[in-house]
């Protein structure tokens, strides 16, 4: 399984380019980038980029549940937290 890292297109197999040179490449079929690279599963199971610790889709949730978390808090909960991120 593949995936284009300027779409996110998720695909079996590219498309094949022959440069004018000889050279074969492949290329997304959806949006014709030649950047590509094997997918990796996330947690959840969805396909991922290498570089990224989560899918699309479950990042999107943790931004959400996070943005909730931390508007509810006071200040000083904010602060703490903030002392607590800096032990990682």
């Amino acid at each position: 399984m593949l995936i284009c890292t300027e779409c996110g297109f998720v695909f079996d197999e590219g498309t094949r380019y022959t440069e004018p040179h000889g050279e074969v490449t492949y290329g997304c079929p959806k949006c014709d980038s030649t950047s590509i690279e094997e997918a990796n599963k996330c947690d959840c199971g969805n396909p991922k980029e290498r570089s990224e610790w989560l899918c699309k889709a479950c990042r999107t949730v943790l931004q959400r549940r996070f943005t909730r978390f931390w508007t509810n808090l006071t200040r000083n909960e904010k602060e703490f937290v903030l002392e607590l991120m800096e032990e990682f």
